[in-house]
C-alpha cells in the first residue's frame, strides 16, 4: 500500500509541497502587489543578460530584463484570481513525475510510460475538463520557483506565466525533488476541480494498468 503525500514526497524536498501552493495563492490573491514584493527586487540583479542572484552561480538569461518588465507589467494589470485549493492529489501526481524524471535528468512533461501531463493528472481526477503542468529547474524554494515561472525567460508565448495566472484553475499540487543534471526539479499541477478523494486516501492497486483511490 503506498500512501499518497508520504512515502512519494519522502524523497522529495521537505515542506516545499504546502509552500509552493500557497505561495501561488499569495500570487493570485494579489498579483499587482506580489510583482511589487517578490519581483522588483529581482532587476538590480541583472547585468545585460548575466543574472547574478545573491549567493547563486551567475547564470546567462535568454532575454534579460525585458522578460521581467513584461511579467511585472503582466501582474500589474491582472486583479485578483480565484484562490486554488491544495490538493494532495495532485501533490502525488507532480511527485511521481518528479521521482521519475529526476533520476534521468530529464526535462519532459511525458512520463516514462507514455503518458502526458493532462493524461496524468486525469487519469487522478476524471472529472477534470482542464489540467496543466508548470515545472522548472534549478530554484528549490518556492518563491524562487514561482518567480521563474512567472519570468517565463525564452518562452515566447509565456505559457508557465499563464497557467498560474489562469482564474479557472481551482486545485493545484506539487513538490521538487532532486534532479541529475539541475540538481533540483520542481513540478507543479493543476485543475480546474478539485479530487473528490482530496480529504484522505490512500493509492490501491488494482491492476497492473489500472489504478484507483480508496480512503482509509
Amino acid at each position: 500500500m503506498l500512501r499518497i503525500a508520504s512515502l512519494l514526497v519522502l524523497s522529495c524536498l521537505p515542506g516545499v509541497a504546502q509552500a509552493l501552493v500557497q505561495e501561488l495563492n499569495a500570487l493570485r490573491a494579489n498579483p499587482a502587489a506580489y510583482a511589487d514584493t517578490k519581483l522588483e527586487a529581482r532587476r538590480a540583479y541583472y547585468r545585460g543578460k548575466l543574472l547574478q542572484l545573491p549567493g547563486q552561480t551567475p547564470y546567462r538569461t535568454e532575454e534579460g530584463v525585458q522578460a521581467l518588465d513584461e511579467a511585472i507589467k503582466a501582474l500589474k494589470s491582472s486583479g485578483p484570481l480565484t484562490l486554488v485549493k491544495d490538493s494532495p492529489v495532485l501533490q502525488n501526481t507532480a511527485a511521481a513525475h518528479v521521482k521519475d524524471i529526476g533520476p534521468k535528468g530529464s526535462t519532459s512533461h511525458q512520463s516514462s510510460d507514455g503518458l502526458s501531463s493532462t493524461e496524468r493528472i486525469h487519469r487522478a481526477i476524471p472529472q477534470a475538463k482542464r489540467a496543466a503542468e508548470v515545472m522548472a529547474f534549478g530554484p528549490d524554494d518556492a518563491a524562487s520557483v514561482l518567480i521563474e515561472l512567472l519570468i517565463d525567460d525564452g518562452d515566447k508565448n509565456r505559457g508557465h506565466r499563464r497557467i498560474l495566472l489562469d482564474p479557472g484553475f481551482r486545485a493545484a499540487g506539487g513538490t521538487c525533488g532532486p534532479h541529475t543534471t539541475y540538481k533540483t526539479v520542481c513540478v507543479m499541477d493543476l485543475a480546474d476541480v478539485p479530487s473528490a478523494e482530496d480529504a484522505g486516501f490512500t493509492l490501491m492497486p488494482k491492476d497492473p494498468n489500472r489504478r484507483r483511490f480508496q480512503r482509509e
